[in-house]
């Protein structure tokens, strides 16, 4: 298993396509449940949805990667050329993308994004971030999410 960050965003798709492919706000908590429940091989899931951006950042083996092509395909009832927008990120280039759309998200909007506050009501402590990430034996990884929670609750 590695950290995946996968999806499109602004420079590999249309406004038309990054529009069909988004979640509503009200619907990101069940897409990510329907992604962590419904993909075999992805093992953590959290999805940043914008109207610039569609990007999932998983734990996934091999499989998992393929599944969550599919699953996104079938999500959103997409032409499988779709497929050519999407990129993908591994491990260390992972963290620094997810890293990066953080800051960015935080200098322009001074508040972690809805998604940040969706993994805090999830696993709102310390200790419950442990368990829901620990898994993940990545502990860059780990800290970041603690460090999250620990923001939106001060």
């Amino acid at each position: 298993m590695s950290i995946l960050a996968y999806g499109l965003n602004y420079r590999t798709a249309s406004l038309e396509l990054r529009e069909r492919v988004a979640f509503p706000e009200a619907d990101l908590r069940d897409a990510l449940i329907g992604v962590v429940g419904e993909v075999r091989g992805v093992k953590e899931a959290a999805i940043l949805s914008t109207c610039n951006r569609t990007e999932f950042y998983v734990m996934a083996d091999h499989d998992g990667r393929r599944r969550l092509q599919e699953w996104l395909h079938d999500a959103h009832n997409l032409d499988p050329s779709f497929a050519n927008t999407l990129f993908e990120l591994d491990d260390d280039a992972a963290l620094r993308h997810i890293g990066k759309i953080l800051w960015d998200d935080f200098k322009m909007h001074r508040e972690a994004h809805p998604i940040f506050r969706a993994a805090y009501e999830m696993n709102p402590s310390p200790e419950a971030a442990h368990d829901a990430f620990g898994s993940i034996g990545n502990d860059d990884f780990e800290s970041a999410i603690a460090v999250l929670n620990q923001g939106l609750r001060d």
